[in-house]
């Protein structure tokens, strides 16, 4: 069961979130299912997009995504291949033989170069981390 802190939390965004796509679209009105569709999506995909953005920015500064231009000139991103393993040691798949658990260690040092500026630096966080047991995962510093 969910802590009622986090449901009213929940609760105080979805009601700005109503609010906010209200003072956009005065004349709005929809069914339960459409506003939850609709109106919620579009707030949630407005807030998530500058974050988004920075996210990528640094799998791409670590070489773990890799940016290309179309030919329409839209930027599309996609996963680099040559980074498959270290991709899957960060995002924890547990599906691994002792034998490749040896091999992933070489690596984990990824996770210790800084995202930008110098190592250190107190005030930029890396997105990526280690775990407490040395396992290296993806940490989301969102609201950090």
């Amino acid at each position: 069961m969910k802590n009622t802190r986090i449901i009213k939390k929940e609760k105080v965004q979805i009601a700005r979130d109503i609010l906010v796509y209200l003072l956009k679209h005065p004349d709005a009105q929809d069914t339960l299912e459409g506003i939850v569709e609709w109106w919620l999506l579009e707030q949630m995909i407005a807030r998530h997009i500058a974050v988004v953005k920075e996210v990528l920015a640094e799998l791409v500064d670590r070489e773990l995504v890799l940016e290309i231009k179309s030919a329409d000139s839209r930027i599309r991103y996609r996963g680099n291949g040559e980074k498959h393993r270290e991709i899957k040691a960060m995002v924890g798949e547990r599906r691994r033989t002792p034998a490749k658990q040896k091999n992933s260690e070489r690596n984990r040092g990824i996770i210790d170069k800084p995202l930008h500026g110098k190592q250190g630096d107190s005030t930029e966080r890396p997105l990526l981390k280690k775990k407490k047991n040395g396992e290296p995962t993806l940490e989301h510093q969102i609201g950090k």
